[in-house]
């Protein structure tokens, strides 16, 4: 499943200033489950999760203030029908007009002094063309030109986007063609911080074909574990406030024992002005049930709503209290389940109104768990999450190194496809190459003896003395003496591509490594490699300008300057046009041959799958799963 997430919030107050007399918030949300063009299979759950943010966020403003577009399914209509009267069509002219309405709303309340929040949410497919990134509606393409477009048109004060898709890292850090595929969260900082300086944005950014939903929540993974986070689940210090810290922290561990990485959401959280301690979600002024629960032991819940449709999640550590917001308005019928050694148990929320201890519920009884392929996905929310897990996360990303964004499974394959071809290819070379050295080593040590070694002490068929002719035969034995050596050392030595690739298939045999980590280093090794050799091609050159201009010095000197023997002229004049020819061969292929190293950079830089990734879904059926493949190759 590909799910896409845009989710801008206001603040009403900045770390350490002053709360302000009046504050207003809005919301456009839009939920769309069908692809352009029918590329891909239709989502199951987009639309319920932009249902489920206006439910969440109707606890924390005027309904009339939150716009609902999302073509709802008949199962979602009848599960939530006061939204379905809402909804309307997820089309761009819905889109530009809800904007053209909440903008003109927002311009009024800031002219009356309130500070203004702004809520976008969307959920749904997502893409990416030539490196900039796309949400799909039901009748074209929102871009990442559109998403900035929207987000400088609305005057909120403070603006906080989050993405929950594949590729939703190119919505707001497009990449250029031919540039550097990978981006570190300081890169994407800055050029957010350029761009759009008072926009905070909080994403999960698989670049993978699909983001997962799972049957189990009606829900995307993602989506799910932010909701129940922005619910309270993620306020590690009771503040009422989420920050982004504590958002990313809780999203992230929430996730930490699922063994599938491509089930784990990979956050990017940047708070307005790079401040993750900045609120994402204020939680003091939503009408909502508090349903409170911790203080001894580890607790963990699944809260539910009348229909039995997973609402929150939480693991509360050992010491630690949350206070979960549940809408007054799906309170009713609620219930709560916790499990234990001897199964799983549930028991109903006794007040649709005020505070709810955990501890005081009393009607418990037995619930039996469901089983199948969301068995594969049970180790969500196993790690208790509180003060002291945050803290703890926070000193184990210090010690880490920097994470890197936009690296997809597709790109680990090719990288891994491409290094070796390029040990392939330059084993080849090396072998070719030290091959024709050692035989040119050996032919000129015979023949070089040979040639030198005519004649005796008394009679001197070359004009040479006897003793100049025996030390140039001795210089050309070793001549080629070292030439056999330089070989047979280039046949054991490995090139710098071959250690390259080698290097990298010994980290994917290793235990515990990051594929985008490890495809982040191949690229800046292989930017190295290309660079060393382009200096080593600089240097060679320059060496043999020099050979050429030496001996073409030479070779006129030989013809104006008298010599002793016309065998020793003539011997000059073909050593040194042989020399001279040779030369400029190698000069000339200096400068249009392109090394592999070259090759493999420009086909890693031209890849053709940043217009259209190929797609891979993953559908849970009953006592299995369907995978299927799909795009363009």
């Amino acid at each position: 499943m590909l799910a896409s997430l845009a989710l801008t919030v206001a603040l009403a107050t900045a770390v350490g200033g002053e709360r302000p007399s009046l504050a207003q918030t809005y919301a456009l949300i839009i939920g769309n489950n069908q692809s352009l063009g029918l590329r891909r299979p239709s989502l199951q759950y987009a639309d319920d999760d932009a249902v489920k943010y206006a439910e969440l966020l109707g606890s924390l403003m005027p309904a009339r203030n939150i716009v609902l577009l999302s073509e709802l399914d008949r199962d979602t209509e009848r599960l939530h029908p006061q939204q379905a009267k809402r909804a309307r069509q997820p089309t761009r002219a819905n889109v530009e007009a809800a904007l053209d309405e909440l903008a003109a709303r927002v311009r009024e309340d800031q002219e009356q002094g309130a500070r203004v929040s702004f809520y976008f949410i969307f959920a749904g497919h997502g893409d990416v063309d030539e490196g900039r990134g796309f949400l799909e509606l039901k009748d074209g393409a929102f871009t990442a030109d559109d998403l900035e477009r929207t987000l400088q048109r609305m005057p909120a004060a403070q603006s906080h986007v989050i993405l929950d898709s594949c590729n939703s890292f190119f919505v707001i850090n497009p990449r250029k063609p031919g540039g550097k595929r990978f981006a570190t969260a300081k890169d994407a900082m800055e050029s957010l911080a350029r761009r759009l300086p008072t926009v905070g944005v909080f994403l999960s950014t698989s670049a993978e074909a699909e983001v997962y939903e799972w049957s189990e929540l009606q829900s995307g993974i993602f989506s799910h574990t932010v909701r129940s986070g922005l619910a309270g689940a993620a306020d590690a210090n009771r503040d009422g406030h989420i920050s982004y810290a504590e958002l990313s922290g809780f999203v992230e561990l929430a996730a930490r024992e699922v063994r599938n990485p491509l089930f784990r959401p990979r956050v990017f959280a940047r708070g307005p002005g790079g401040d993750n301690r900045r609120a994402l979600l204020e939680l003091g002024s939503a009408q909502a049930v508090l349903l409170e629960a911790g203080g001894g032991g580890p607790v963990r819940l699944t809260v539910r709503d009348a229909d039995g449709g997973r609402w929150l999640d939480a693991n509360v550590e050992a010491g630690s209290t949350v206070s979960l917001r549940l809408p007054t308005a799906l309170v009713q019928g609620m219930s709560v389940e916790q499990p234990t050694e001897q199964g799983e148990w549930r028991a109903n929320l006794a007040s649709d109104s005020g505070t709810v201890d955990l501890a005081s519920l009393s009607s418990w009884r037995a619930s039996e768990r469901a089983r199948g392929p969301g068995d594969l996905l049970r180790a969500l929310f196993s790690t208790p999450f509180g003060p002291r897990a945050l803290a703890a996360l926070e000193r184990e990303r210090t010690t880490q190194p920097e994470p890197v964004y936009g690296i997809s499974q597709e790109d680990f394959s090719r990288m891994s496809l491409l290094l070796g071809s390029l040990a392939d290819i330059e084993r080849g070379k090396r072998m070719g190459r030290a091959g024709a050295t050692m035989g040119a080593g050996i032919l000129v040590m015979v023949g070089g003896g040979l040639f030198f070694g005519q004649g005796n002490q008394d009679a001197d068929s070359l004009g040479l003395a006897y003793p100049t002719r025996q030390a140039l035969q001795w210089g050309v034995a070793g001549l080629g003496l070292a030439g056999v050596v330089a070989s047979s050392i280039g046949m054991i030595r490995l090139s710098e591509g071959e250690r390259l690739s080698r290097h990298f298939q010994q980290q994917v045999s290793s235990s515990g490594y990051d594929p985008a980590q490890l495809v982040a280093r191949t690229e800046s090794q292989l930017q190295l490699l290309l660079e060393q050799e382009r200096s080593g091609r600089r240097t060679f050159q320059t060496i043999l300008w020099t050979a050429i201009g030496l001996n073409t010095a030479g070779l006129i000197a030989n013809e104006l300057l008298e010599t002793g023997h016309p065998n020793n002229k003539a011997s000059i004049r073909y050593v040194g046009t042989s020399t001279l020819t040779i030369g400029a061969g190698l000069l000339f292929a200096s400068y249009f041959e392109k090394s592999s190293a070259e090759h493999v950079i420009r086909i890693w830089q031209d890849d053709p799958s940043i217009k259209r990734l190929p797609r891979m879904s993953i559908h849970p059926l009953d006592g299995g799963g369907m995978l299927s493949l799909r795009g363009e190759f």
